[in-house]
Order: C-alpha cells, then structure tokens, then sequence
C-alpha cells in the first residue's frame, strides 16, 4: 500500500551506507531541529537580497519518518549553486564513518522597501515624487529587478505602463528626449578660441548623448550632432 506523504514534508534525497532502521552506535538518531538550524543558519549567511534587505528563512518540518543516524561529528551544509531566494535546496552532509547526504527543500524570503506606482501610469509617462511610493515587498517575488531610490527614477520616463501598486523595475525606465523631431534646436560648433551658435531643427528624437541630424536653417545643410541639453545639440564639424 502507497504510504501518503506527510503535508509539508520535505524532498529528500538520502544516500546512506547504514542500516536503515538501527544507527550506528545502537539507536541514537540524528536530531531534525539540528539539521533545519544548520539550513537555516547557511541560508541566511549565504542567500542574497543586498544590504537593505531583511531576511526571513522557512524550514519545514521534516517528515517524522526520517531516521538518520546520529552523525558523531559537526553536519555540514554544502555550498549551493543557482539561485539564493525564494525556493532553495540545500544539501547537508554527515561526514563521519558512516556518511549520509540529506537535501532539505527550505523558502527564503528577502524583503526590502521598493518604489511602486500610486496610480495607473501611462507608457512615456515622466515619473516625479507624486508618482511612486514606498512599500516593504519580498524581492524575492520581483526577479526582474526593482527600484530603492526616487533619486535614480525622478524625471525618467516609461518604456511600458505601469498599473497602481505594481514595482518599477530598472529596465522600465529611460531618459527623456531632450529633443524632439521637428524642434528647433540651438546648434553649436566649438572651434579653437570661439564658439559659433546657430539655428536648426532637429531631424529626430534624442536623448542625452544621442547623435541625431539637424538641418542647418540658413544653409539648409544636413549635419550631425550630440545631444547635450534640452533643445541643444553639439556639432562636431
């Protein structure tokens, strides 16, 4: 008859080189609060989330079937690869002359206060201070990315639309045209000693550091330019 798997129990998988009913030294099995301390110390050492980001570990209780041998020296939790919140493996390791290998499934949360929208934002919407505000979320649940200071958001604009209460993350965001198509922009040419201003209009959208064309409005010359400021654009030649 199929035995059902406890709620909450843990994946294992188990490598053994004992009897599996009796341990070693005659019946002294290996304590579960040690193993899901020893998981719960590794994670919150080794789980990312960044400095502001506050912790919080979940263990599970073992299955209460699991009968391990006492290990007789200090269990190890090996060093895992991948990610380090949310849903992690750790792999702990009895090193003694009877080894076993246990790998206990375990949930890693990392929360942090991120910057999310306080109403509906349209796409190309320019973001200011009334736009966002700060909520404690878990960043485990954002693994595209999300925003801490309104410093680096204030005067950006979206790439995509943001609903109320939804993170802004970094690869939503974009720097502002400084120039329009069709403007008429200030162009200037530094040469040795002088500086020569001029107007033209601008043949694209740009933002800071953008080369764009701009045609000269007395030769009508089409030239090309970086863009250094708001409705200003520098001419190399």
């Amino acid at each position: 008859m199929r035995h059902a798997r406890s709620a909450g129990a843990i994946a294992l998988a188990v490598t053994l080189t004992a009897a599996a009913g009796t341990s070693a030294d005659g019946g002294v099995w290996q304590s579960h609060d040690a193993i899901r301390a020893l998981v719960r110390d590794h994670l919150a050492n080794q789980s990312g989330g960044g400095p502001a980001a506050d912790l919080e570990v979940e263990v599970p209780t073992l299955d209460p079937r699991l009968r391990l041998p006492a290990c007789p020296e200090p269990l190890r939790a090996l060093p895992g690869e991948g990610q380090r919140l949310g849903a992690v493996s750790v792999a702990v390791r009895c090193p003694g002359a009877a080894p076993w290998t246990l790998y206990v499934q375990a949930k890693v949360a990392a929360f942090a206060t991120v910057l999310v929208a306080t109403r509906p934002l349209p796409r190309g919407a320019r973001l200011a201070d009334s736009d966002l505000e700060p909520v404690r979320m878990n960043i485990a649940a954002l693994p595209q990315g999300y925003v801490t200071n309104a410093d680096t958001v204030a005067g950006k604009v979206l790439r995509q639309a943001l609903a109320a209460g939804q993170p802004v993350r970094p690869g939503q965001l974009a720097e502002p045209n400084l120039v329009a198509r069709g403007q008429q922009v200030t162009l200037r040419a530094a040469r040795a000693g002088f500086e020569v201003s001029m107007a033209g209009t601008a043949l694209a959208n740009g933002r800071r550091g953008d080369r764009i064309q701009v045609r000269n409005a007395t030769s009508g010359r089409i030239v090309e330019g970086e863009v250094m400021a708001a409705g200003m654009v520098d001419v190399a030649n």
